[in-house]
């Protein structure tokens, strides 16, 4: 698939895909969304600013925000900076007596185990400690928390209306991870080189580990083209200059991955880092998470029925919803799936069951 595809059937691509994975991120340094010591960027603004450039070219703004807007550089700033708990004294295990390893490291210029350069700046320092503390406790933008984001009000339990009373954003509550989620996200970000563990492991390899690693060649390799077919810095292209480098036969492994956190970026949770303000919700009519409120605000003993909300009922349309009929390629993966299933039928009309057109 090249990246001249339309803003409008990147969308259309995207809804059919469903529900996107959810990468683990916090924002950049600075952008103010998580709680505690920020994780130190990874890429550092030369290489921020390249992401952000090539990621709105896979994901344009026109009419309606994109992947600037969304902050998606963000969403893969916070990824590669994931810092997974440290093996300071490379005994095996994560824990206190990492700490002292740190410790005992930082001033001396040496270690009797490269891993006490817990954030990899070829010092000992601090800072090291600092990553340390921050990597083992608070295993953050992993998996978000729960069970609600604030995002939706309680509802009043004696007219069964939304109230006023909202939770606290509790997706900012990342959960813990255990031994194997960390070995796991440790060799995605970083790769496998220090995780015994993983040695000869044939799922350890390929396109999901190092990352770390792939962006900076990939965002080397983009430099390069760009000079290589204009003589200009990937900045200083067109955005049309911009697409044709990224669409570069020698980039087609790299974009492929950054057009996948692109899209990552747009629809997962905002507490990952990427999709500010739900505008990649927007744009494909998704209202977000439901909870505490829901859909069906509880049951009403005098009617003997579910109350349902005015702005998303669960037995009509939507207020003020139109129907166009699904896209193209959604009716021919519809079909795809429906002729694997013979006992299955289409109906004559199967959109919309009410719904203006």
């Amino acid at each position: 698939m090249r990246l001249v595809l339309t803003r409008r059937r990147f969308l259309q691509l995207a809804g059919a895909a469903g529900a996107v994975s959810i990468v683990p991120l916090v924002r950049r340094a600075g952008a103010g969304l998580e709680p505690g010591p920020p994780l130190a960027p990874f890429l550092n603004e030369a290489q921020y600013s390249l992401v952000r450039d090539a990621t709105a070219r896979i994901f344009p703004s026109d009419s309606t925000p994109g992947a600037l807007e969304a902050g998606v550089a963000d969403y893969i700033q916070g990824m590669l900076s994931l810092l997974p708990a440290a093996d300071a004294n490379c005994d095996g295990w994560r824990g206190s007596a990492d700490f002292i390893a740190v410790i005992r490291a930082i001033g001396t210029g040496t270690s009797d185990c490269d891993q006490s350069d817990v954030n990899r700046d070829g010092q000992y320092t601090e800072a090291d400690l600092t990553s340390a503390r921050v990597s083992l406790f608070q295993a953050r933008a992993v998996f978000a928390g729960g069970p609600f984001s604030g995002r939706q009000p309680f509802v009043d339990p004696e007219t069964l209306q939304p109230s006023d009373n909202f939770p606290r954003d509790a997706f900012l509550d990342f959960a813990p991870l255990n031994r194997v989620q960390r070995i796991a996200w440790e060799a995605r970000i970083r790769g496998t080189a220090n995780l015994p563990e993983l040695s000869g492991n044939p799922l350890a390899t390929g396109s999901r580990v190092n990352l770390r690693q792939q962006y900076s060649d990939g965002l080397t390799l983009i430099e390069s083209q760009s000079q290589t077919i204009f003589g200009k810095s990937f900045a200083e292209l067109t955005p049309a200059q911009q697409t044709q480098v990224l669409n570069s036969a020698p980039l087609r492994s790299f974009v492929n991955l950054l057009r996948a956190h692109t899209v990552e970026g747009m629809f997962s949770a905002p507490e990952y880092g990427g999709n500010r303000d739900g505008i990649g919700w927007s744009l494909i009519g998704y209202g977000g998470d439901s909870q505490p409120l829901g859909y069906t605000l509880g049951f009403d003993e005098k009617t003997q029925s579910y109350v349902e909300r005015s702005d998303r009922p669960n037995s009509r349309p939507n207020p003020g919803e139109t129907c166009g009929g699904l896209s193209t390629p959604v009716q021919t993966l519809l079909r795809v799936l429906l002729g694997m299933q013979p006992e299955f039928q289409e109906f004559d009309e199967p959109y919309c069951f009410g719904v203006p057109s």
